[in-house]
């Protein structure tokens, strides 16, 4: 993985978007490609001035609650919002959707690792459906539970 400022600005943004810790991201191992994804598909200039709202709302402090609703407030809304669910969706199912709101719009899957590295199956406690097999006999197991976080839960 690239380390510089913008990634961790991506990976900050995609943190409080997605809900899951950023040492979570960086272990998908998806971080480069979805940055470049999120830079490639936006109209020039968007991205930086993305990170750099959510640069100034970081720079303030706070902890996570702070931040979760500082983003809702000042980013969640138009014009940045389109940008910011096509985001979260492409953490969640391997997706880029080029509008979110658009029912037709399935997406484009960017390949079969961001397909595994969904941040929806761990969401939901599950392993991806024909990607990683559970092992012999685990269908006679109940399913676990998700861990779930107790903080921040609204």
């Amino acid at each position: 993985m690239h380390e510089d400022n913008t990634t961790n600005l991506f990976l900050g943004l995609s943190s409080i978007l997605t809900g899951f810790e950023v040492v979570d991201l960086v272990a998908t191992g998806m971080v480069d490609t979805y940055q470049a994804q999120f830079t490639k598909m936006l109209p020039s200039g968007e991205p930086a001035a993305i990170l750099d709202a959510w640069s100034a709302i970081a720079a303030q402090g706070g902890d996570r609650t702070t931040q979760e609703a500082a983003v809702r407030a000042e980013m969640w809304c138009e014009p940045m919002l389109p940008a910011l669910q096509s985001l979260t969706m492409m953490w969640y199912l391997g997706n880029w959707y080029a509008d979110p709101t658009d029912p037709t719009d399935f997406g484009t899957l960017l390949s079969g690792q961001a397909y595994e590295q969904g941040l929806v199956w761990p969401a939901v406690g599950t392993k991806p459906l024909g990607a990683r097999p559970t092992g012999f006999g685990s269908w006679a197991l109940p399913p676990t539970a998700p861990v779930l976080p107790t903080e921040g839960v609204r």
